[in-house]
């Protein structure tokens, strides 16, 4: 298929635009994606202009438009498993769904929707740790909600973050990923938080403790 060329299947009228400078734009999406990564819990925007399909937030769908291609598979949460959304990633980047959330490459979370059981995710195998998800978060806030102090490689003593989001158990739930990621590295899944425009990136490498 050529670049810029509908994927076959998908009818044009209403989908949305993707970066308003192609080059420009997944070049800096991208830096903000390695800054982030490079710098755990740290929140970091991501300043680019995009469309974007009804339900997913601006972080999100840069990120959506930088990292995704046809290389790559896609597993999305019941607010986003629409067909806008499927067809928005089909005609930007080519991007698949996966069959399951344990065979996706990259995994989109919207706000509204409980977290699914981490285990779920693919956490690569020690031949190829790469093999491992990474998974998208949306937030309904970066700087207010459950606090977080964050310890690991990247980190100088501590870094702190709030991670506002509906589910209950979300400490308990990130605690248990930082132990199994521990127990499992240099496999494990990373994850990314988004809120609007910002980002805070939190890799398998890095330990999450509940602020209580």
């Amino acid at each position: 298929m050529k670049p810029g060329a509908p994927a076959t299947g998908i009818a044009l009228e209403g989908i949305a635009g993707g970066f308003a400078s192609p080059v420009h734009d997944a070049q800096a999406t991208f830096r903000a994606l390695m800054g982030a990564f490079a710098h755990p819990a740290t929140v970091v925007r991501i300043e680019v202009t995009t469309g974007r399909p009804q339900g997913m937030h601006q972080a999100m769908a840069a990120a959506a438009l930088g990292l995704l291609d046809r290389e790559t598979s896609v597993w999305l949460s019941p607010a986003l498993d629409t067909v806008d959304v499927a067809d928005w990633m089909r005609f930007h980047n080519s991007a698949a769904k996966a069959a399951n959330a344990g065979a996706a490459t990259f995994s989109f979370v919207a706000t509204g929707d409980r977290l699914p059981e981490f285990d779920r995710f693919a956490h690569g195998t020690d031949e190829h740790p790469e093999r491992s998800a990474t998974v998208f978060i949306e937030c309904e806030s970066l700087t207010a909600g459950q606090g977080f102090t964050a310890h690991g490689p990247g980190i100088r003593d501590a870094q702190h973050i709030a991670i506002a989001r509906p589910d209950p158990d979300l400490a308990d739930r990130l605690r248990m990923l930082s132990i199994a990621n521990a127990r499992r590295f240099p496999t494990g899944i990373d994850l990314v938080f988004t809120c609007g425009a910002s980002i805070a990136a939190v890799p398998r490498s890095v330990r999450l403790d509940a602020v209580r």
